[in-house]
């Protein structure tokens, strides 16, 4: 079976749509933050609900100075949200069981490193899994590779979840959907009671990984739904996990709309500098270059895909992202997904940093992005949250917890201080400290954790914590005891409880 840690997923140019079709589209996205929400069912919490609040979210958006129009620019550092835009008012997120925070290894890795994956706390993961790697045609199935990898990581511990791709060949659609479903019905069979969670291909809004229509992968959402529900009614069923650069575009385009206009340019250039290809890809380089921006077909599929995923939310069980970008951007963006109108359980797949140039690879930097990255994630309400990933992904500008000999980084550690101290939490809320820092609570059967850090120079804040004295851990391990009254933080995340 192929295996993604050999590939590289590419990011082509989207297929450009008809004008008319964007027109629409672009006003079913605006009139999607002026509308009353949905109810939101447990574990999520709900998104604002009165016009004002709608309002205000579209404010949520960082105040960097733009990129300059060069080949390899230099981002300056994103400006953290400040005190009057992200005060949310919503309980604490509770999920259903405990929240996962875990990183992408490698199954080939598992029997050699399965201590270090213990050690490092790894208790989930994902594989793609291409149809054509099983479906031999006729009727017969060759299991042997995915039930190697699968058992591999379980008798690890980790938890397997899957993206389920009909790739056959060179053919990403199925030439005939009634024997799709039957194969599909077949794989959800042959791993009812090893596999629960099941997304319908890899960020499918590109047309690289989905050559044909939005409309048409919808409508074998719907169909697969029903079909993976009827052979495991158990199982959940996600969505292909919207991409990066789909999730950014849609809010620049809100922001846009809003009349926030620099804040749109800022966020669009952020996205393509976090993506694959780096701004090399046709980056605006202001704000009267927007028009023609959102015309590109770049950003056009991805802004036709959102209101055809509210429309079908019902076949998901689960709303899948995936997120490259500083730490800055994601509440503001998680919080921005709710005002949409997506009510279902949120789990990002893929959350990480590229480095492209725009901003300098530091060792004690990233290690410290990570931490807010994973923690934003797990306190915005992600039931899993999966750092990307184990090892270094070179060509993809994504270092990871070991260098390529394996020799680990300093960011291995960090990632250890978040699974210690966050193991078993069910619920996470935001705590509010006013502008100068930013943090969680994370609720565990053992006692409450807050994660917190300084959003610019280092400050002292008032933990909404009793007693004198609390336990302090830093993302080297080193541990010592404060007064929470007068807490002293700097930019490099601490565990208080």
């Amino acid at each position: 079976m192929k295996s993604r840690w050999r590939r590289q997923l590419s990011q082509k140019p989207f297929r450009p749509l008809a004008l008319w079709l964007l027109m629409a589209v672009l006003a079913l996205l605006v009139g999607a933050c002026d509308t009353g929400p949905a109810p939101t069912p447990s574990p999520t919490p709900p998104p604002p609900t009165a016009t004002a609040e709608a309002t205000a979210t579209l404010t949520l958006a960082p105040t960097a100075t733009p990129v300059p129009p060069t080949v390899t620019p230099t981002i300056p550092p994103t400006a953290a949200p400040t005190a009057t835009q992200a005060r949310p008012t919503t309980p604490p997120v509770a999920l259903t069981g405990a929240g996962l925070i875990s990183a992408q290894v490698p199954p080939q890795m598992a029997k050699d490193k399965c201590g270090d994956f213990q050690r490092d706390g790894f208790t989930v993961t994902a594989l793609w899994v291409e149809r054509g790697e099983v479906d031999k045609g006729g009727g017969r199935y060759d299991w042997t590779s995915l039930d190697a990898q699968v058992n591999e990581l379980r008798n690890c511990n980790v938890e397997v979840m899957l993206h389920v791709q009909a790739k056959m060949g060179e053919a990403r659609v199925p030439a005939n959907m009634d024997d799709y479903m039957r194969y599909l019905t077949e794989f959800v069979k042959h791993l009812k009671g090893r596999v629960r969670r099941y997304s319908i291909e890899n960020e499918a809004v590109g047309s690289q990984n989905w050559p044909s229509t939005p409309e048409s992968y919808f409508s074998m959402l719907d169909r697969a739904y029903t079909t993976i529900k009827a052979a495991d009614p158990s199982a959940l069923v996600e969505n292909s996990g919207i991409s990066s650069e789909a999730f950014g575009f849609a809010w620049a385009y809100n922001l846009y709309q809003a009349g926030q206009q620099q804040q749109a340019l800022t966020v669009s250039q952020q996205t393509l500098a976090e993506g694959v290809a780096g701004l090399k890809t046709n980056s605006p380089t202001s704000v009267n270059s927007l028009d023609a921006f959102w015309k590109t077909a770049l950003v056009s599929r991805g802004l036709a895909w959102w209101p055809l995923l509210l429309k079908h939310q019902a076949s998901i069980d689960v709303f899948q992202y995936h997120y490259y970008g500083p730490w800055e951007n994601l509440p503001l963006l998680l919080r921005w997904l709710r005002a949409q109108g997506i009510t279902k359980p949120i789990e990002g797949w893929e959350v990480a940093r590229r480095y492209h140039g725009q901003v300098a690879f530091d060792e004690t930097f990233h290690a410290q992005e990570t931490v807010k990255l994973l923690v934003s994630a797990a306190g915005e309400g992600s039931q899993v949250s999966l750092f990307m990933r184990y090892a270094d992904w070179s060509e993809n500008n994504l270092p990871g917890l070991l260098m390529p000999q394996g020799t680990p980084r300093p960011v291995e550690t960090a990632f250890r201080m978040i699974t210690q101290n966050l193991a078993g939490y069910t619920a996470a809320s935001f705590v509010d400290l006013g502008p100068a820092a930013w943090g969680y609570r994370f609720s565990r059967p053992q006692g409450d954790v807050v994660v917190v850090w300084a959003t610019g120079n280092p400050t002292t804040v008032k933990l909404p914590i009793q007693g004198r004295s609390v336990q302090v851990t830093d993302i080297t391990g080193k541990t010592s005891t404060a007064d929470p009254a007068n807490l002293a933080v700097s930019a490099s995340p601490i565990f208080v409880q």
